[in-house]
């Protein structure tokens, strides 16, 4: 079972960019601005409330979006998303929108469940009150404390900005759908081009080139 999550988690993780891909993206950038700022106090805000609060509407519109474009996708557009190759990354289109839809609701996931299980205050509520702590562990204390703000901050902006991510994706959807069917031509009465040295060995050329010259239309 354990295997099994691995490898699907490992393929996601390859269609969608893998490390390089997560730290290039925008994204990724904004949360880790908007993160530093708060831990530097230059905005303040409730990260926990925001995330308890927002994220559980957040992950629901997204689990509807993912479900409602794979459910409701017709053939034609199946079909698009399958032939379409990103000219960068060399996989199919509709790896990449899986990839990019399932990092979506698996961040927000993340985002959602450690601001349930964690204030950001567990090592100053375990150690910190007590008598005769020494600056190393006050050190630790406060590097915790403020590590674990900073990651709860940033995951929390980092599963808000992602609402982005899904709307691009369903961007893509609509502007590869948009475009016109490709015209195929059925195949019946096939002319077969031959080569002009062979064309006239033939007997009808032949034929043909001796009512013209009644005409006198060759000569």
């Amino acid at each position: 079972m354990y295997v099994a999550l691995f490898m699907v988690l490992k393929g996601y993780w390859r269609d969608n960019g893998g490390y390089r891909a997560w730290v290039s993206s925008p994204f990724f950038h904004g949360s880790f601005l908007f993160s530093a700022l708060y831990l530097f106090n230059v905005i303040d805000f409730d990260w926990r409330e925001v995330a308890r609060n927002s994220l559980p509407t957040i992950l629901g519109f997204s689990l509807a979006a993912y479900t409602i474009t794979f459910t409701l996708m017709g053939s034609a557009l199946h079909r698009a998303l399958s032939t379409a190759i990103d000219k960068k990354s060399g996989i199919p289109l509709i790896r990449i929108v899986n990839a990019s839809f399932f990092h979506v609701i698996l961040f927000q996931a993340f985002a959602l469940l450690f601001a349930l299980s964690t204030k950001g205050d567990f090592f100053i509520r375990q150690f910190g009150s007590k008598a005769g702590a020494s600056n190393y562990k006050e050190l630790i204390i406060g590097v915790t404390y403020y590590g674990g703000a900073f990651v709860g901050c940033f995951l929390t902006i980092y599963a808000i900005f992602l609402l982005i991510s899904v709307g691009i994706a369903m961007f893509r959807l609509g502007a590869l759908a948009a475009r016109p069917p490709r015209v195929q031509v059925a195949e019946t009465n096939t002319v077969v081009n031959l080569p002009t040295a062979d064309i006239t060995k033939t007997l009808r050329f032949s034929l043909v080139r001796k009512f013209a010259q009644l005409l006198r239309l060759y000569d």
